[in-house]
């Protein structure tokens, strides 16, 4: 607790506690789950079958999307200001969460609808999936550094070079996921692209629109 004493702000220990909240609960509510995002060094997220039927229950966690939500947004306010303290968690960090909450929700929704129009098949919907896993497997890593960064006063360069990986490899796993999309269903590339343009490129247009209301807030 000795770092909290020297803090004037108490958020990062409100921080720590809701991650830590969050992961009992993903060990209690999908403990398979849990256990491989832990095991982050592992790539089992890709032992899964693309013709098994998605279900929502199992595919879709509450608990990681919103590690995902707040570890992204911790990283994107830290990478902005350049610096990295207990400090750093404040109202943007909110802001920021809601905006990748934003995102993903238009997202999905685009992407079921699309779906729907152009007959692809639910399958697609399994890549998400994967892709759910292999963040949640980064930011539970990155979720360790920020811990051990908060010992320490780091800022400029030497932050952008911890931090910025992280956003490096999200697009790596997108830039795979869409390859795969072509490799699978190859009879489908028009279509595909169509998903690709509505699923991707889409929410990222209105994604932008609702960053210039919350920097009015």
């Amino acid at each position: 607790m000795f770092l909290f004493r020297e803090s004037t702000s108490y958020n990062f220990l409100i921080f720590i506690v809701l991650i830590f909240n969050l992961f009992i609960l993903l060990k209690i509510f999908n403990k398979k789950r849990f256990n491989s995002i832990c095991k982050f060094w592992l790539n089992d997220s890709f032992n899964f079958d693309i013709e098994k039927p998605l279900i929502i229950k199992n595919d879709f966690s509450t608990s990681g999307f919103i590690i995902r939500a707040v570890i992204f947004a911790t990283i994107v306010k830290s990478l902005i200001e350049k610096k990295f303290s207990a400090n750093i968690i404040d109202f943007d960090i909110v802001k920021y969460s809601v905006l990748f909450s934003a995102f993903w929700i238009i997202r999905m929704c685009m992407e079921i609808l699309i779906i729907k129009i152009l007959k692809i098949g639910r399958e697609i919907l399994k890549f998400s999936y994967l892709r759910s896993i292999l963040k949640e497997k980064l930011s539970f890593f990155y979720m360790i550094i920020i811990v051990f960064l908060i010992y320490f006063e780091v800022g400029g360069d030497v932050l952008t070079l911890i931090l910025m990986p992280y956003l490096i490899t999200i697009l790596y796993i997108h830039i795979s996921s869409i390859k795969n999309y072509f490799k699978v269903f190859k009879k489908k590339k028009v279509m595909i692209i169509l998903y690709i343009c509505t699923s991707e490129v889409a929410p990222l247009c209105l994604m932008f629109q609702l960053q210039k209301i919350l920097q009015n807030l």
